[in-house]
């Protein structure tokens, strides 16, 4: 389900917003011995599409958190099969891993992809990666 978010100025290209039952979540593995989870979501802000998001890192000693905006800044996002801007490292942030993440701010970038009614309650989705990126 896609949360409809439009109170913020047409003017505010980034923007923080909580996470909330909306945003989907991602869990994986990294090198073995660490796992992240990646909170994101699609917003209609002024017409546009905004991508949002954060990542927790759940396991391990971190070693490889420094990483991930190097990682993340290769996502690429479709939202009812129409490519939406790829996250850059810089705008999906670190939150802390707690039992419940929800009221956790999450970082929003709005995109130049003009909403369409068809996104309404439509997930936003994340294909594949431009580059693979080694740990």
């Amino acid at each position: 389900m896609i949360a409809v978010w439009g109170s913020e100025p047409a003017t505010a290209r980034t923007f923080s917003s909580p996470i909330d039952t909306s945003y989907l979540v991602l869990t994986f593995e990294i090198a073995g011995d660490e796992a992240a989870n990646v909170f994101y979501a699609a917003k209609k802000v002024s017409g546009k599409v905004a991508v949002c998001g954060a990542y927790a890192m759940l396991t391990g000693n971190g070693t490889h958190a420094t990483l991930m905006p190097k990682f993340l800044g290769k996502f690429l996002f479709e939202i009812g099969g129409v490519r939406v801007r790829r996250a850059s490292g810089s705008h999906f942030k670190r939150i802390e891993n707690v039992k419940n993440n929800y009221g956790q701010q999450m970082t929003c970038r709005v995109s130049k992809t003009k909403w369409r009614s068809e996104f309404d309650g439509v997930d936003m989705q994340i294909v594949n990666t431009r580059k693979s990126v080694s740990f």
